[in-house]
């Protein structure tokens, strides 16, 4: 979990401001960050603690802020590089201020984008003040300086983490079998590190597509998962009985728990349709809180942190039960809400709101078809304007698509790619 910026004790008339934090990156990989703020300029470290404050002295420029080099320009830091450079560049553009950075990572393009994103949410904290004070150096606020901490999703507008993808032949079975890997991997670590595994789960096409490759994990004789750790809830639901078709956890029922080893029958969670619409989504808040941690919004309560979503997208890039220009994408007054004008029927519905699922440690988006192709394109888009691109877990947001869902967002990049080398 991530720690609050802290800042560093400084004296003198142009002592620079200096915060640190720490995050870490899918539990294994912990990163330090030290952020300075010297006249102008924004410099940033990222990487090894003992070695982050020789990393970022040796950056400074000892002539003043005056006489800044280029914007972007990379520091001396040990283990920095290209990416340095660039990384650089991207964030003096958002910040509209100098920014130089000094890298300390090893070469995983995740983890780096993780960081950029883990970055640019404090700095987007700091920049203003400084701003406002004509680029002096203000005194750190270190309750405005929030991080992207499960605190901090409930009014995000989206999440901080890295959103990533990779595509695969149409209809290849190896997109359910790579979200399958994915999900044993972040249960693993879960399990190791929390005792438990919790996820929320989409219908749809999902079911069928991952249900064979998660049977045949079950029936491994050499590592079989610990399913009876494993909590499973809904990122949606529809109010229906659980036999009824429209039912996720029927049909998640149907494919998967039904054919699983008692001993080895994971937790799962359906709604209650005995209760009013407005009362079952409460029940099922409230399930999910005594399960995950966290408390209401009403009482001021931090979001469940769930381990992983997996989601799907529909042709319009409506994820969960969170429709384009819905009100409820907005919508931050609950972890879980009712919705009984669904444009998809049934109209009758729960959903996940977009601070719960934003609040996520990884999510897993499984997208097919080239129908969903132009929603694609604008979820990857610095302004997304469907709702499917507007979640971003705290950790890692990871497309597994096939190539015609793909191919208009492939297109793009390679506008991009020639247009900007």
């Amino acid at each position: 979990m991530s720690s609050e910026l802290e800042p560093v004790t400084a004296s003198g008339p142009a002592a620079p401001i200096v915060q640190t934090f720490s995050d870490t990156f899918m539990e294994t990989d912990e990163l330090h960050f030290q952020i300075m703020s010297l006249g102008e300029a924004i410099y940033l470290y990222i990487g090894n603690e003992e070695a982050r404050q020789d990393n970022l002295a040796l950056g400074v420029p000892q002539t003043g802020p005056s006489t800044l080099p280029a914007s972007g320009t990379t520091l001396l830091g040990s283990g920095s590089d290209a990416a340095s450079q660039t990384m650089a560049q991207r964030l003096a553009k958002r910040l509209g201020q100098p920014v130089f950075v000094s890298m300390n990572l090893k070469d995983d393009p995740e983890l780096r984008v993780f960081a950029e994103r883990r970055a640019l949410t404090a700095l987007q904290q700091i920049v203003p003040a400084a701003a406002s004070k004509g680029g002096s150096n203000p005194k750190p606020n270190t309750d405005t300086c929030a991080t992207a901490t499960a605190s901090a999703a409930a009014s995000a507008a989206v999440g901080s983490g890295a959103r990533t993808y990779e595509t695969f032949p149409a209809g290849d079975a190896a997109l359910g079998e790579k979200a399958t890997a994915m999900l044993l991997e972040a249960a693993s670590a879960a399990i190791a590190a929390r005792g438990k595994f919790t996820l929320a789960l989409s219908g749809g096409s999902i079911p069928k597509l991952l249900a064979p490759s998660l049977l045949a994990a079950c029936a491994s004789t050499t590592n079989p998962p610990k399913l009876d750790a494993w909590h499973f809830f809904l990122a949606d639901e529809r109010y229906v009985p659980m036999d009824h078709a429209d039912s996720n956890m029927g049909e998640w029922k149907a494919r998967l728990l039904d054919h699983i080893p008692a001993a080895m029958l994971p937790k799962y969670y359906p709604l209650d349709i005995n209760l009013p619409l407005a009362e079952a989504s409460k029940a099922y808040e409230a399930e999910l809180l005594k399960v995950v941690g966290g408390g209401s919004v009403e009482s001021g309560g931090e979001p469940p942190i769930i381990d992983v979503l997996l989601l799907g997208m529909g042709p319009d890039g409506h994820t969960a039960s969170l429709f384009p220009d819905h009100p409820l994408v907005q919508f931050n007054g609950s972890w879980v809400a009712p919705i009984s004008d669904s444009p998809k029927p049934p109209p009758e519905r729960i959903t996940l709101t977009l601070p719960c699922l934003n609040a996520a440690r990884l999510c897993l988006f499984v997208c097919t078809g080239g129908g969903k192709a132009p929603a694609v394109k604008d979820a990857f888009s610095p302004e997304p304007s469907v709702p499917s691109g507007l979640v971003l877990a705290t950790q890692r947001t990871h497309w597994l698509m096939d190539e015609p869902a793909a191919e208009q967002l492939k297109e793009e990049e390679a506008k991009q790619s020639e247009m900007y080398g």
